[in-house]
């Protein structure tokens, strides 16, 4: 197509050019849901962590998350393949039990679908976090997904204080 005959097009049909460009390159935002966030020690001196992060994908295309892992400590970790359901978890503060949706679990599905809001669950086995029961672990959350760019939330305080009252 030459010039000239772009030019004709109408503006709608350039304006929907332009979105569907920018929907493929573009890539969901995410969050940590801290009310569904826990984390506990266990007997072996690692740390589990129960992560649940929420994707908004603004596209009209579904993304394909390729990893999510998380830093903490200096090392990156990749969630645990198979998760138990529901997951049990044990603290100062007693016992606390989640039950896990398929539909939910990170490994089992990647895709987050279009123009949607969903979320997505991880289990992570973390290495000694130096105190007993720490108040807060830091991390940094990163999702590669399979087209569009990184997302990366640095320096996020993960806390128990919600759990911890519910």
């Amino acid at each position: 197509m030459d010039p000239l005959s772009l030019a004709k097009l109408p503006v709608t049909v350039i304006w929907q050019v332009i979105q569907a460009i920018f929907s493929f390159f573009s890539s969901p935002q995410m969050q940590i849901v801290k009310s569904e966030t826990l984390f506990r020690r266990q007997e072996n001196k690692r740390v589990s962590l129960f992560l649940t992060v929420q994707f908004r994908n603004e596209s009209n295309l579904p993304f394909l998350i390729r990893s999510l892992r998380v830093k903490y400590g200096g090392t990156w970790y990749s969630p645990v393949e198979s998760l138990p359901s529901p997951v049990s978890l044990l603290s100062e503060h007693g016992l606390k039990v989640s039950s896990l949706d398929v539909e939910e679990n990170i490994v089992k599905t990647p895709q987050i679908p279009p123009m949607n809001l969903v979320k997505r669950i991880a289990l992570f086995r973390l290495n000694e976090p130096g105190e007993m029961f720490p108040e807060a672990l830091e991390i940094t959350l990163k999702a590669t997904f399979a087209r569009g760019r990184d997302r990366e939330i640095r320096r996020a305080k993960v806390d128990n204080r919600e759990w911890r009252s519910g």
